[in-house]
């Protein structure tokens, strides 16, 4: 297993969700995709994502990150992340760091690092609690197991 987290998402006061207008701009961070205001409600997610090999040279960071608004204004979300020095994650060159996290009112939440192959198949799963304030993350490398 990569890594495995929960994280208790407490109710925030006087988060407002609106529709927003056709022009408004909601997302500089790249693609993304919204169901809009509904009544349903999600209560078990996951992917599978095979990153490819970090690039060899690059200038600045690159993140790719599967997240879910959990209803409350905080983001349930996992990171595979290349800077220009993983080794802070025990990555080799070509290689992600990952780790779970939460990003919320008081800021980024994560958990440790794990390094992962391009060619790795991490299956990330996000499981809402019957409490309905808590989130499970469970993070795995699906090619082993572990």
């Amino acid at each position: 297993m990569l890594a495995s987290y929960i994280f208790p998402v407490l109710l925030a006061a006087g988060c407002v969700s609106a529709a927003p207008s056709p022009v408004e701009k909601r997302d500089a961070w790249g693609g993304s995709l919204s169901l809009g205001p509904t009544k349903s409600h999600i209560v078990s997610a996951v992917t599978t994502l095979i990153p490819g090999a970090a690039p060899q040279k690059q200038n600045g960071m690159l993140f790719l990150w599967p997240g879910m608004s959990n209803g409350t204004c905080d983001l349930v979300q996992t990171t595979l992340e290349s800077w220009p020095d993983n080794a802070w994650c025990g990555a080799k060159p070509e290689e992600w760091c990952v780790r779970a996290s939460l990003f919320e009112g008081s800021g980024q939440l994560d958990g440790p690092a794990s390094a992962v192959k391009g060619t790795d198949k991490v299956e990330i799963e996000y499981t809402k609690a019957t409490d309905s304030d808590t989130w499970t993350q469970m993070v795995t490398n699906a090619d082993t197991g572990a």
